[in-house]
């Protein structure tokens, strides 16, 4: 958009493009900005295309999914699951729940700091 004149919500400017972050997005299309909006529907799909292929080879019974997921669910969620229910085992998809951590935001701390713990104590 910005390589043809326009702005959206998220950017106005080439210059402020290395602040836009998956939040500034997220918040953008929960306003109604059209191509934030776009920007996670695509995202949805992929998201849902990675996890039909996780579901069929592992047939997991909970998929618990952190970050950004607990931020934008519903802007995620629709798109990967109209996906997961096209391509993934029907039988599968029905015995596996996807949910979005309790950690929300702070999964990644929780995770570098396990990592600084069980490093620590080698």
């Amino acid at each position: 958009m910005l390589q043809v004149g326009k702005t959206v919500a998220y950017c106005k400017s080439i210059s402020e493009l290395p602040s836009v972050t998956a939040k500034t997005v997220a918040e953008a299309a929960y306003a109604g900005d059209q191509t934030a909006k776009e920007v996670y529907k695509i995202c949805g799909k992929q998201l849902g295309k990675a996890l039909s292929v996780f579901i069929d080879l592992l047939n997991p019974e909970l998929i618990i999914m952190g970050s950004i997921y607990g931020r934008a669910k519903a802007l995620l969620e629709p798109h990967m699951m109209q996906v997961i229910e096209r391509e993934a085992y029907f039988e599968s998809v029905a015995a596996c729940k996807i949910v979005e951590s309790g950690l929300a935001e702070n999964v990644g701390d929780m995770a570098a700091l396990s990592l600084a713990v069980m490093s620590s104590t080698e």
